[in-house]
């Protein structure tokens, strides 16, 4: 493969959109829409999702705000930390775009020089409703933003006068984006116009493609290969975890539930699991030793990262595996430093006010697996798809929500109670506390939500008397899996 066949190869283009798309697109909009990955219109979590797939553009046309949850700043801010170029046109896009501008996002198109410049204020301006997907998305409500620009331009044109113009987008903005059909706004301009201003509007009207041009605009736009951005190191805050514990997954399973399967039924999830806090606590302890990761290293770590993650069928977006390589190797310059010994704990233990001496480890350790917000759930998760359970986890947790999605909450005519959970827990692990070994195991005490929500997703599957499915022996294969955390990340376990 030639260099610039490479590069087009490589130049992957994400697109969500819907109603800001032609109904019936012409040959020039087929070409456009052949060289991109078309995605509905957004909601909450896509775009953070789509960035597993390693795309270099995102284009955001169209998304959700009513009836789902819109897309949030925090994801296209970090999508863009990523080195992702995202453009923002026509719709839900453009509001996005004005907001997030001067972060990096670009805008494209007249909506969204309207918004960035005032002349727009808010989302109902964009909004519409639309029949779904089998429907191709079509609109059935008119957006304000298209009668405000047909409106100004009969006004430049000589056929409307400006205070009618503005009496007309003052009566219809009234109205609710959702009552806003086209016989209803129609209605509104007879009313408002004499009877030759008000056909000539609803002619213009029903030929004006505003969306659609800018919506184009985009598209050439994110066709057109560019730099590639580094990536900017991102320290993420305790919500934006609980958000990509959410939102970061392969297809429709989530990464959380597959380190739930390791952390609530594996028989070293303990030993590995308490690898992972000593980790963070190597990786602090260098922080305040004031040692640095050298950037070649960093990257080149990441990429092997993003590989084997890749490889077993859990792609990761670029920074996740970049926080990655960075534990590991501030772990490694600690451990390996003949100079500090178990000093840089030491340090760490009297930082954070514990005795130091040579308890420091275990001391340390209690604190933080006793304390979710230091190495929180995403980031166990996240450190758990690195070892070598992660398939047999996965199939055992499709088996798992296949009965759960039957039984849910009960067995049989019984409800599952938070004794039986107990029970469970108690079944599962080695003979001793619950309390202790569900803290070691990431999921918190027994007598909170955490744990309840993880050993619930089991319970079906375990608690009923006969399998109806094939989870025993995707359970099986995953008791005789290694971790194999050592290996794949250079830790001690």
């Amino acid at each position: 493969m030639t260099a610039s066949l490479q590069a087009t190869a490589l130049h992957k283009i994400i697109v969500f959109a819907g109603p800001s798309l032609p109904e019936h697109p012409d040959a020039t909009w087929r070409r456009r829409l052949d060289d991109v990955d078309l995605r509905p219109p957004a909601q909450r979590g896509d775009l953070l999702a789509a960035l597993s797939e390693r795309p270099t553009v995102i284009v955001l046309l169209d998304g959700y705000y009513y009836s789902k949850p819109a897309i949030s700043h925090k994801e296209i801010l970090y999508a863009l930390d990523s080195g992702v170029r995202v453009i923002g046109a026509a719709s839900m896009g453009a509001l996005r775009a004005a907001e997030l501008e001067r972060y990096g996002m670009i805008g494209v198109g007249r909506v969204f020089r309207d918004f960035r410049e005032g002349r727009l204020d808010g989302d109902d301006e964009v909004a519409l409703l639309h029949l779904p997907a089998s429907h191709g998305y079509r609109a059935v409500t008119l957006a304000l933003v298209e009668l405000r620009h047909a409106v100004t331009e009969r006004v430049e044109a000589g056929s409307i006068e400006a205070p009618s113009g503005e009496r007309l987008i003052a009566t219809v903005k009234a109205l609710p984006f959702h009552e806003r059909y086209p016989e209803t706004v129609e209605a509104r301009i007879r009313t408002e116009l004499d009877d030759d201003a008000a056909r000539r509007l609803i002619d213009h009207l029903a030929h004006l493609r505003l969306k659609e041009d800018d919506a184009a605009a985009a598209l050439d736009l994110a066709a057109r290969p560019t730099t590639p951005t580094v990536p900017r190191r991102h320290r993420a805050t305790v919500p934006f975890d609980r958000f990509r514990e959410l939102h970061v997954r392969s297809g429709d399973r989530r990464y959380r539930d597959v380190g739930l399967a390791i952390q609530v039924l594996h028989p070293e999830a303990e030993t590995v699991i308490e690898a992972i806090h000593l980790r963070f606590l190597l990786a602090s302890a260098a922080r305040l030793e004031g040692l640095a990761v050298e950037e070649r290293a960093l990257t080149e770590r990441a990429e092997r990262i993003g590989k084997e993650l890749a490889g077993k069928g859990c792609p990761l977006p670029a920074l996740e595996c970049l926080e990655e390589a960075e534990l590991d190797l501030l772990a490694e310059a600690v451990r390996h430093d003949p100079r500090t010994g178990d000093q840089p704990l030491e340090d760490l233990a009297s930082k954070m006010g514990l005795a130091s001496g040579s308890q420091s480890e275990r001391r340390l350790l209690d604190v933080v697996i006793s304390d979710p917000l230091m190495v929180t759930d995403w980031q166990i998760t996240r450190a758990l798809l690195r070892t070598e359970a992660v398939r047999a986890a996965t199939h055992t947790v499709d088996a798992a929500h296949e009965v759960y999605a039957c039984f849910r909450h009960r067995v049989g005519s019984q409800r599952i109670t938070q004794a039986q959970l107990t029970d469970l827990a108690m079944s599962l692990w080695t003979p001793g506390s619950v309390d202790q070994q569900a803290s070691r195991r990431g999921l918190g005490h027994a007598s909170r939500r955490s744990f309840r929500d993880a050993l619930e997703r089991f319970a079906p599957a375990e608690l009923l008397p006969q399998a109806i499915n094939t989870y025993p022996q995707h359970k099986a294969a995953l008791l005789a899996t290694r971790l194999e955390w050592e290996r794949s990340t250079g830790a001690r376990s």
